[in-house]
């Protein structure tokens, strides 16, 4: 390629790179007609330029950001040259097949289940197995082929088991209590490997069930809840004290009375079965912290049992539903009902209610969900707290919301971030300025 050719190119990457920014900005201040206004640029033939390029960035971006009508021309050909296109991509592309043209796709897995072989695929026979979850019933013949190819490889293809079981456990594939089992005991030397497996197994089960989470909160760092502090996420009949008792109990002798609770589910009942059986296929011989991982996921499962079906939000007074939306959970049930409610009730004194919540919870985990309600409130009140979310002491990802919800303010939240730039920290300013969505130009340092 000579000189002028490259060039050209990199004009051409930069341009399709602007336009990218400026459609997720678009997408994440929720500016419908300027994202309108933008996919008209994106032409079929620019995007299967870029799409099918080697430039396996910038298509990655595109199936982020093209709407089903604009990407659905190019499924035929995305399903045809899978196998060829760089893995990340490929990776990508199935969770849009998957939607699009669910049937071809699912004939797709279980292609690329007989065909990929050697550890160089295995991260996108991770992406495979990933797929077939979200297909549901039109996943399992792939999942079923990969159990039969690699559930007797060693080495390499270890690194993708747990996705693998996660599939087939989500799938309800009958042995698939027995696998996890297995693959738990193979875990036991590798860390944290088997909490993340029977973490993913759970909430692929239950999701928006908080306690398992919750058990292992309190188990490996010694923080959290118990049963009696959050009596809202449980059915008025729900047994709390026996779930406190039985979480106190050290070791795996309470395991049988774990699992009686497990037989007449309230709800999750996909979850009670698996977790019984599990309990059942779990050897005798697997290592004391193995048993004890089950026995609460167990618990964990008889909570989700009775957990409530809904929240009775007309009786709540407005402080007793935003603590349940800022508690320190990974998940909490029925979060749409949550921030809808509230929402609803958020007048200008329950808008300084929620930012002194904020102000409590920036460095938890509910920090996140209280943003995404400010985010929805949407008063440019909220620029201040909104910037105080970008400190050292914030995760990542409550940083990442909190930009986004200044975004959303529009030039008011722009307006009060320069205004009170002198008197911001450096990991502030460095978060505003290294943001996706540029929204502090470095000139403004």
């Amino acid at each position: 390629m000579n000189v002028a050719n490259l060039c050209h190119q990199l004009d051409g990457e930069e341009s399709i790179k602007q336009l990218l920014d400026r459609l997720y900005q678009a997408r994440i201040c929720r500016d419908h007609p300027k994202r309108e206004e933008l996919l008209v640029r994106l032409t079929p033939d620019l995007v299967r330029q870029w799409l099918f390029s080697s430039r396996a960035a910038t298509a990655v971006r595109l199936l982020d950001e093209l709407p089903d009508r604009s990407l659905k021309e190019h499924v035929p050909e995305l399903l045809e040259r899978w196998f060829q296109l760089p893995t990340s991509v490929a990776g990508c592309s199935l969770e849009r097949l998957a939607v699009l043209a669910p049937a071809k796709t699912a004939e797709l897995l279980t292609d690329a289940a007989r065909r990929l072989d050697g550890p160089q695929e295995v991260v996108r026979l991770c992406t495979v197995a990933r797929a077939a979850c979200k297909l549901g019933k039109a996943g399992k013949p792939a999942v079923v082929v990969m159990l039969q190819r690699y559930l007797d490889s060693s080495g390499i293809y270890r690194m993708y088991w747990d996705g693998l079981f996660v599939a087939a456990a989500a799938l309800g594939i009958r042995e698939a209590p027995d696998l996890v089992a297995r693959g738990l005991v193979e875990m036991s030397n590798h860390g944290p490997a088997a909490e993340s497996l029977l973490e993913e197994v759970y909430l692929r089960l239950a999701p928006e069930m908080p306690f398992l989470g919750m058990l292992f909160d309190i188990e490996f760092r010694c923080m959290g809840y118990r049963f009696i502090d959050i009596p809202e996420l449980l059915h008025q009949d729900a047994p709390i004290d026996t779930l406190d008792y039985l979480a106190d109990t050290t070791g795996t002798a309470r395991l049988k009375q774990v699992v009686e609770l497990l037989e007449e589910p309230q709800q999750h009942r996909r979850l009670a079965v698996f977790a019984s059986r599990l309990a059942g296929a779990l050897p005798t011989s697997a290592p004391i912290a193995t048993r004890r991982l089950v026995y609460l996921f167990c618990l964990g499962s008889a909570a989700a049992c009775w957990s409530t079906p809904r929240y009775s939000v007309d009786v709540m007074e407005f402080r007793q539903i935003l603590e349940i939306l800022s508690a320190d959970l990974p998940v909490i049930p029925h979060l749409e009902q949550l921030t809808k409610e509230l929402k609803k009730r958020c007048d200008g004194q329950h808008l300084a209610i929620v930012h002194r919540e904020l102000a409590e919870a920036r460095q938890y985990r509910g920090a996140v969900r209280v943003i995404e309600l400010v985010s929805r409130v949407n008063n440019p009140r909220s620029a201040g707290p909104l910037l105080d979310c970008l400190t050292e002491e914030c995760a990542d990802e409550v940083a990442q919301a909190a930009i986004v919800a200044l975004v959303r303010l529009g030039r008011k939240g722009k307006e009060y971030c320069l205004e009170h730039w002198d008197e911001t920290d450096d990991t502030q300013r460095a978060r505003l300025q290294d943001a996706t969505l540029s929204f502090i130009p470095n000139s403004s340092a």
